[in-house]
């Protein structure tokens, strides 16, 4: 009974809320300071693909990847029923998002991520405590899963045959940067979705001052960079990358959409450790550290 713009707007600016929160969560928890934790956060909620996805079904997925990475590190901090519960309660609600699509990214970067940190914290033996926690959420959501198994192969999808192989153009990378660089949208010569919705040139630079900073491969902030490179390659299509893409299984997820948040939240993850590098070298060296 109330007007809807009373109901819609709370909601998606909660949506927008929430995924923020997450992102500050996860940076402290991995030890950024306070000001870092804010570019994460803040860059987050109001990140390009976040904006443009607003109103889309699977931004309930999306706004889940740092709560996701979040849990990950409590379970290797600390082995306990309270953190599994919280594993498995996460790992339900991306599953019943409802979008196979950004499910299967999104729970691809999480189990990826703790076998990385697993692997740089020599606590490979923690892998057990997160299948368990997979297969439990998964029983937990045959409710839904068995209709959709069921369905799946005598459904129609408005994809064409290849959908999964399409890629953004490489031409199209500057939109990274800035949303205006092609004007209004009406003037845009591409379709609106098949550009990458913007980071920033705030975040983009602070992203690669911590990115050539790197030294250590087991350092947390290697799995961001690593995994935007690899993410990237997919999104644009890029030779060697766009064969994954024709393995079995992996022909059926629209790939170049579905990988962006993603990207955009490990981006802001090297962004706010970079504003500390920023700072740091700031004190040795003026010119880069007001770069």
């Amino acid at each position: 009974f109330l007007p809807f713009s009373l109901v819609i707007v709370p909601y998606l600016l909660f949506r927008l809320v929430f995924a923020g929160l997450g992102g500050w969560l996860f940076a402290r928890k991995i030890g950024l300071k306070p000001a870092s934790c804010l570019v994460v956060g803040m860059g987050f909620m109001g990140s390009g693909y976040l904006v443009q996805y607003l109103n889309n079904q699977h931004l309930v997925i999306d706004l889940l990847i740092p709560y996701s990475l979040l849990v990950c590190e409590r379970i290797l901090e600390r082995t306990s029923l309270k953190n599994f519960l919280l594993l498995v309660v996460v790992l339900v609600l991306i599953i019943l998002g409802g979008q196979p699509g950004a499910g299967i990214c999104t729970l691809g970067f999480a189990g990826a991520y703790f076998l990385f940190r697993s692997w740089s914290k020599g606590q490979l033996r923690a892998i057990w405590i997160f299948l368990p926690g997979l297969f439990l959420a998964l029983n937990f959501c045959w409710i839904q899963l068995l209709p959709f198994l069921e369905a799946i192969p005598q459904s129609w999808t408005y994809h064409p045959p290849g959908w999964a192989e399409a890629h953004l153009e490489i031409k199209t990378f500057v939109s990274l940067l800035s949303p205006l660089i092609f004007g209004t949208a009406s003037k845009i010569p591409f379709e609106i979705q098949k550009t990458f919705p913007w980071l920033g040139v705030t975040v983009f630079v602070l992203a690669l001052i911590q990115i050539f900073q790197l030294k250590n491969s087991r350092s947390i902030f290697s799995f961001f960079g690593l995994g935007i490179i690899f993410c990237l390659g997919i999104v644009y299509g890029l030779l060697g990358f766009d064969l994954i893409l024709t393995l079995p299984g992996f022909n059926r997820v629209s790939w170049f959409k579905y990988l962006q948040p993603i990207i955009t939240f490990s981006a802001l993850v090297l962004a706010g450790a970079g504003l500390e590098r920023a700072f740091s070298s700031q004190k040795k060296a003026p010119l880069p550290g007001i770069i």
